[in-house]
């Protein structure tokens, strides 16, 4: 009976459910797929409550900003109120602020640990909230590490005014300006628009009003719409902000927010609401499911639900509602409201926004509709073009159908420039209507063979394969369809070519290509009135073989295709070359770098097709030779796909290294075999040359953490490691010379060429190259690895006294030392360098601020000495670091958790100004970069990581390093050159 009685419950509920209708409104809502299902929020009910405060009266400026930041948990009350006009002090900014990027949490774990380190005096629970975010306003670089210590400083007598930092001090707008812009470059770096050089600050007239460290900050919160000036265009930086106006920059800064909270907003309308109510399991269950056509076509829904036990106790998903001027409940949104709505990452809303809903109607043309996305694009009555979001009920990606006139039609039988009646529920297509007659104008296709500017003719080649010439109107609309609107969904050439594309409001009759495929949309007196252009693009994917320079404008690329087919490329001078995302010349792109070319396809006549290069990308470091090893072939294993070696070594700058007594090499895709310069198969290596009489010698890559052979060679003659030199002269063919031998040596098909690291042929060994050769037989090489020769003199080295400073733009010593080798030349001269925001300064901390490289305050560094690291008068790098007229030098055998350990160690001796053994038994030392050090290799400043086993180091430091070598210490380095 029981069962009975619930079964008739639930029935007689559902037939209460109560759908309103508003006529038109959006008729395919409730049976469109939803895209996105949400729910209220459980602790909204009680955020209703608190933040509906008595002190904000609907009219308030701000009360939607402080409404919503109340609902992000970002601003707090104080029993029902909010005390507006209440002037902030600097700790109660900097916790708005904190709360505001997303790291509220962080502040309690840091309160936290400090209650335990507090003296009893300080640990009032009202205010160790504020020791948190204080804490973690330090972490992030807001304050200084001595302003922390003012803050727990319990005597105000001990603070010096002007100098100390009040947290109780009210915050003025320059300071929460450079709060919030270095808060947020905390969070995401890339967050906000760079500017470039002050310009907004002068459109206020108190600019010079200032602080001139702060500008930066001011102007970067101006340029991106977190603060603005008055109505009289004053900024008044020294003026103290209020409650009312923190939460107005909160909400002016909250997609800052929502990315750090993962937390996304999004608009649409509401088109349909339904109730329903249901008894379940002795509960009462009323829902609210609010459909949402949201701003991409699709259908969004919210659920708010109540429930009531059998003892009367209430559970509510409640959501809040903002609307003119009110704090509301999810029982206050209608139909037809415009709402703007914030969900975080578990599906629940946070906050609506609900306001009117603009619908209006416009006319405009057909041209096309792009069915992926439900775009439908229109010739606007001005004549532009203008894409409109269609709701998804109007059009069938699958059918390519629309619906017009409540009717389904096949959109390509619409005519090209149908007029049309567009009902826009904001800015969303709800109901399209085709108005009038339909006018169909001229439209000619075909292939562009000549065009005339000045004489304002194109010439084109039709779909019959007759010429025609026609005119164009003064006020022609061009519009190119380039490789980036294009429907690629294997290459994304948009993103792999990232220069080479035109805007199409900005294409006009100057981007038109002979070869170009084009539609003349011809006017009532016979004259083109637009041009819709076509490219046509392919990406292919080469090896550089070759790059012959004839002239400036003329550089010939010899490259091999996948398939080895070969080409002989003209590239000229306008063609954008990048790698890495950065341009470069063509003269950067070395022999055996992989290359995606895009070629643009022109049609000059049916059958007759040219090809120009418009962009090339390098690749990166995926296509080096990251290794190469030697050893016996043990076995082929086909089943793994892999070469089985033993008694293998690893190739070095100083020869062999790193034996194993077996080691396993997967088989590339694109692997080449050869025996004795003789190109063989896989069958023929595995069926003869598995011999310990027979060297292998195996060129790798490295393909996603695997290494995979790129090519093998075997040799069965003795084998001689050459000193690393440079090369004094080549035939063109493989054969060349090394500086300190008179020898002539060859090359064959087999022998392994590395060119800084990218495998080449024999023919792209060069005049001058510094390479180490491995022979195999007499006089041939079967391994020549060109590297860069090291040349540390593109850098200088000084160390010098501050004397001025001008803060961002230079610095001037009043005498200084320049290293050369291992000597510092005094020079009794003033000397000054340049520095910009590149510049980077070092303590013994690590890095450090360029803005506190400054010559006022405490903080003044003048007097201070550093040793400068600069190029052609520039300071790149400032190191406050101690004088280091000690050092070593030795070779890398083994690099582990950023201590470097040395062999074959020469300690620098003064007096005879030459470098000797460290010890007879034991020449062995382990060095580590000091914090305020640097690596200098071939004229860069390198990392730890950066360093390679074989690397020979010369390491600078202001100790003996003897005395750390018989403690058995961990050597310090200041100034560290790469020498081999």
């Amino acid at each position: 009976m029981k069962r009975l009685v619930s079964i008739v419950l639930i029935i007689i509920n559902i037939t209460t459910y109560n759908v309103f209708a508003v006529e038109d409104l959006d008729d395919t809502i409730l049976s469109d797929t939803v895209s996105n299902a949400y729910v209220g929020n459980t602790s909204a009910g009680v955020t209703i409550k608190n933040i509906n405060f008595t002190d904000i009266p609907a009219e308030h400026w701000a009360k939607e900003a402080i409404t919503r930041a109340g609902a992000l948990n970002i601003v707090k009350g104080f029993e029902k109120q909010y005390r507006p006009n209440e002037q902030v002090t600097s700790e109660e900014a900097l916790a708005f602020i904190i709360r505001a990027v997303g790291k509220e949490g962080e502040a309690q774990i840091e309160a936290e640990k400090i209650v335990p380190t507090l003296e009893e005096s300080l640990e009032n629970p009202v205010e160790v909230w504020a020791y948190g975010y204080l804490k973690t306003a330090q972490n992030m670089g807001l304050i200084t590490a001595a302003q922390y210590k003012d803050v727990l400083q319990t005597d105000d007598t001990m603070l010096v005014p002007g100098e100390s930092f009040y947290r109780k001090s009210k915050a003025t707008r320059e300071q929460v300006a450079e709060w919030i812009v270095k808060a947020i470059k905390a969070v995401d770096a890339t967050a906000l628009q760079e500017t470039r050089g002050q310009q907004y600050i002068y459109n206020y007239s108190d600019w010079k009003q200032i602080d001139a460290l702060k500008i930066p900050y001011v102007e970067s919160a101006i340029a991106n719409d977190i603060m603005r000036g008055d109505t009289q265009q004053m900024f008044r930086p020294k003026a103290y902000l209020t409650r009312a106006e923190i939460a107005q920059l909160m909400k002016n800064m909250d997609d800052t927010y929502y990315a750090a909270m993962k937390m996304e907003r999004k608009s649409g309308y509401i088109g349909e609401i339904v109730d329903e109510i249901e008894s379940k399991s002795g509960n009462n269950i009323s829902k609210r499911n609010i459909y949402i056509r949201n701003s991409e076509g699709g259908v969004d829904t919210i659920t708010a639900e109540s429930s009531k036990d059998v003892i009367n106790q209430i559970a509510d998903q409640e959501i809040v509602v903002y609307r003119g001027g009110k704090v509301y409940g999810v029982e206050e949104l209608k139909k037809e409201d415009k709402v703007e709505y914030i969900v975080n990452e578990n599906k629940e809303v946070l906050y609506v926004l609900a306001t009117e809903l603009q619908v209006d109607k416009i006319y405009v043309r057909f041209k096309t509709i792009d069915f992926d996305t439900g775009i439908l694009i229109v010739y606007n009555e001005d004549g532009s073009l203008g894409n409109y979001q269609m709701r998804k009920g109007l059009v069938n990606k699958t059918n390519k159908t629309i619906v017009i006139n409540g009717e389904t039609i096949n959109a390509n039988s619409m005519p090209f420039s149908t007029v049309m009646a567009l009902t826009l529920n904001d800015k969303i297509v709800n109901k399209i209507e085709i108005t009038g007659e339909t006018k169909q104008f001229e439209r000619i296709k075909g292939i562009v063979k000549e065009i005339d500017i000045d004489n304002k003719q194109i010439t084109i080649i039709n779909e019959k394969n007759t010429q025609v010439k026609k005119n164009w109107s003064s006020d022609l609309v061009v519009e190119k369809n380039n490789y980036y609107n294009i429907n690629d969904n294997t290459g994304y050439i948009d993103e792999i070519f990232m220069n080479y594309e035109y805007d199409n409001r900005d294409a006009d009759e100057k981007s038109i290509e002979i070869g170009d495929v084009v539609e003349l949309l011809m006017d009532v007196e016979g004259y083109i009135s637009k041009m819709s252009v076509s490219t046509n693009f392919v990406i292919r994917y080469a090896n550089v073989k070759q790059l012959n320079f004839i002239d400036l404008n003329n550089t010939k690329l010899l490259i091999q295709y996948e398939d080895y087919s070969n080409d002989l490329l003209d590239i000229s001078p306008s063609t954008y070359i990048s790698k890495k995302g950065k341009k470069i010349n063509i003269s950067d792109i070395i022999t055996g770098d992989w290359v995606k070319l895009l070629v643009k396809r022109s049609i000059l006549k049916p059958g007759q097709v040219t090809e120009s290069i418009k962009e090339i990308v390098v690749n990166g470091k995926e296509e080096y030779i990251t290794d190469i090893y030697k050893g016996q072939l043990s076995y082929v294993d086909k089943v793994q796909n892999q070469l089985v070696l033993t008694n293998v070594e690893t190739f070095y700058k100083s020869g062999w290294m790193n034996y194993k007594n077996l080691y396993n090499i997967k088989i590339g895709d694109n692997v080449s075999w050869y025996n004795s310069g003789e190109r063989v198969s896989i069958d023929y290596v595995n069926k003869f040359l598995k011999s310990d009489d027979i060297e292998i010698y195996v060129a790798v890559k490295k393909r996603f953490n695997e290494e995979q052979a790129e090519k093998v060679s075997f040799r069965d003659e003795k084998e001689k490691v050459l000193n690393t030199d440079n090369i004094n002269y080549v035939n063109g063919n493989g054969n060349f010379k090394v500086t300190y031998l008179a020898n002539n040596f060859t090359t064959d098909e087999g022998t392994i060429v590395r060119r800084y690291g990218r495998l080449v042929e024999p023919q792209n060994i060069a005049m001058l190259d510094y390479a180490k050769v491995v022979l195999n037989g007499e006089d041939n090489a079967i391994i020549v690895d060109i590297i860069e020769e090291i040349d540390n003199s593109r850098v200088q080295v000084f160390r010098g006294r501050i004397e001025d400073i001008q803060v961002n733009k230079n610095f001037q010593i009043s005498s200084s030392a320049n290293l050369q080798d291992m000597v510092w030349e005094y020079v009794p001269v003033e000397k000054q360098f340049n520095i910009d925001n590149k510049t980077k300064i070092y303590n013994e901390e690590g890095l450090t601020r360029l803005d506190t490289f400054i010559d006022y305050t405490s903080e003044s560094k003048l007097d201070k000495v550093y040793t400068i690291i600069a190029r052609n008068g520039k300071a790149e790098y400032l190191l406050d670091a101690p004088y280091s007229t000690e050092a070593v030098k030795g070779e890398i055998y083994d690099i582990r958790d950023g201590v470097v350990f040395l062999k074959d160690v020469k300690k620098y001796d003064s007096s005879s100004l030459s470098f000797a053994d460290i010890s007879r038994k034991d020449n062995t030392i382990q060095i580590k970069l000091a914090n305020n050090g640097v690596i200098i290799n071939n004229g860069k400043i390198i990392k730890t990581d950066e360093l390679e086993i074989d690397d020979v180091l010369k390491v600078m430091t202001n100790v003996n390093p003897s005395d750390v070598k018989n403690d058995g210490g961990v050597l310090k380095g200041y100034i560290v050159f790469v020498e081999k």
